[in-house]
C-alpha cells in the first residue's frame, strides 16, 4: 500500500507542477520576474517596522475579543449538549428523569406521577388479566393518582430508552425544566 500512495503523490505533484507551468505560461510569467516577485516579498516582510502603540492596542483588543467569543461558543456548545440537559421528560403519562453514562446511554431511568411528582416503582403497576381484552396497564402513585400506559415495567423502560436514543439522533430533544406538566 505504501508504493502506491507514493506513486499517487508523485503523479499529483506532476499534475499540480504542469498546471502552474501552463498558467505562468499564460500570465506571461518567467522565472526573472517570478524570482524578483519573491525578493520584493522578501524585502517587505524584513522591513523594520514602527508601529504606533494605540493601533496595536487595538489589535490586541480586538483579537482577544474575537478568541473570547469564539472560546465562548465553544463552551457554550459543549455546555448546551443533550448529555448535559436533556436529562428528562413526559412520556407515556409519567414524567421519567434519566442520568448518562460514559458511552452517552441513558440509565438510572426513573418514573414519577405527572399529578403529584412521586416516585413510581415497577411494583406500582396493574397488568391486565391474561385472556382479557385491555392492552393497557394501570399504575398506581402512592398518593392514589392512577396513570393508564400502553405497557409497563421493564418493557415501558426499554420503550423509553429507545425514543430517548432517537431523540438525541434526531435533535428532537428538548431542555428538560422539572416541573409537573399541565
Amino acid at each position: 500500500m505504501g508504493y502506491w500512495k507514493h506513486v499517487a503523490f508523485t503523479a499529483i505533484a506532476i499534475l499540480v507542477a504542469g498546471a502552474l507551468t501552463v498558467l505562468a505560461k499564460y500570465l506571461g510569467i518567467n522565472v526573472t520576474t517570478a524570482v524578483a516577485w519573491l525578493k520584493c516579498t522578501h524585502d517587505f516582510w524584513n522591513t523594520p517596522v514602527e508601529i504606533i502603540r494605540w493601533k496595536f492596542v487595538l489589535w490586541a483588543a480586538l483579537s482577544i475579543a474575537v478568541l473570547a467569543v469564539v472560546l465562548l461558543r465553544i463552551v457554550l456548545a459543549v455546555w448546551a449538549s443533550p448529555y448535559r440537559v436533556y436529562v428528562g421528560e413526559y412520556t407515556h403519562g409519567l414524567i421519567w428523569e434519566w442520568a448518562f453514562n460514559t458511552r452517552y446511554e441513558p440509565v438510572e431511568l426513573r418514573m414519577f406521577c405527572a399529578k403529584c411528582f412521586r416516585e413510581l416503582h415497577d411494583s406500582d403497576f396493574k397488568y391486565p388479566m391474561p385472556g382479557s381484552t385491555a392492552t393497557e396497564c394501570e399504575v398506581t402513585c402512592p398518593a392514589g393518582h392512577i396513570t393508564k400506559t400502553e405497557s409497563g415495567g421493564s418493557a415501558l423502560r426499554e420503550k423509553v430508552k429507545a425514543a430517548i436514543e432517537l431523540k438525541i439522533r434526531t435533535r428532537k430533544w428538548k431542555r428538560y425544566k422539572r416541573t409537573l406538566p399541565k
